[in-house]
């Protein structure tokens, strides 16, 4: 499977795109920013989802979602730049 790739302009990303259709985006637009694209199914992360930076260690994440929500999430996924933790509700 090929790796895939999403274009960030400010707070929306757009793609999925191949790596020369992403690197073509950027030579038009060059303050994009060209993200790769989650290694796991984006249909695993369906619905609402507390997003940290992608750096953020997960135990600090699971603990902030914990004490916002009152329950433990059932799942943590590194989504490019994000980590997700959720899902909410």
């Amino acid at each position: 499977m090929k790796r895939r790739y999403y274009v960030a302009s400010g707070p929306a990303m757009v793609g999925p795109y191949s790596k020369a259709e992403a690197r073509i985006i950027k030579t038009v637009e060059p303050a994009v920013k060209v993200i790769p694209a989650p290694t796991e199914s984006m249909a695993v992360v369906a619905g609402a989802w507390l997003a940290f930076d992608a750096h953020t260690p997960e135990a600090q994440a699971r603990r902030r979602f914990a004490e916002r929500y009152g329950y433990e999430p059932a799942r943590v996924v590194e989504a490019g730049p994000l980590l997700l933790v959720g899902p909410i509700g």
